[in-house]
Formats: C-alpha cells, sequence, structure tokens
C-alpha cells in the first residue's frame, strides 16, 4: 500500500495577482512610450541656438594657409579603395 503526500491546493494567491498586475503594467507603459508618446526632447534640443560666445573670437582659422602647409599635402591614403569580389557561383544549385 502507497501513502501519497500533497501539499494541500490553495486558491490564487494575492502575490501572484500583483505579479500579473506589475508586469502587465510595464508592458501598457512600455508600448504608450514607444508608439504613442512623441518626443518632446528633441524638437527643443534641435530649435536651441548654440552661442559659443569668446571662445568664438579666440580661434583664427586660415583655409588657404592649412591648404599650402607641406603636411596637409603630404598626407596619402593608408585604406585601398575596396574592390568588387567575387559574388559566387553562377549556378548556386549546380553540385560541385
Amino acid at each position: 500500500m502507497a501513502i501519497v503526500i500533497e501539499e494541500e491546493k490553495g486558491g490564487v494567491s494575492f502575490g501572484l495577482i500583483l505579479g500579473w498586475v506589475v508586469i502587465l503594467g510595464i508592458i501598457v507603459i512600455a508600448v504608450y512610450y514607444i508608439f504613442f508618446k512623441s518626443p518632446e526632447l528633441l524638437d527643443s534640443t534641435l530649435n536651441s541656438g548654440i552661442d559659443i560666445g569668446p571662445i568664438g573670437n579666440i580661434v583664427d582659422v586660415d583655409p588657404q594657409a592649412i591648404i599650402r602647409d607641406p603636411g596637409f599635402s603630404a598626407r596619402h591614403e593608408l585604406i585601398a579603395q575596396p574592390t568588387a569580389g567575387t559574388t559566387g557561383r553562377a549556378n548556386p544549385f549546380a553540385p560541385l
């Protein structure tokens, strides 16, 4: 004869319901912010002017002096331009 010992099954616990409500709330809030909320911060950031103030007066750049500089004209390309490689076989289903 076998003895069966089981834990008594209770009803739905309050913690389980609260956990599901919290998870559902997080999902609803995430969907709202991803799909329905307009990004107001971006508009205010792009429309604000940047004033460099007195720093702009300190820097004096002469473009012709930069172009005539021997260090500027001694530059060379370190990375070669990419070339077109092979794209595969003419018939990919043909036996090897």
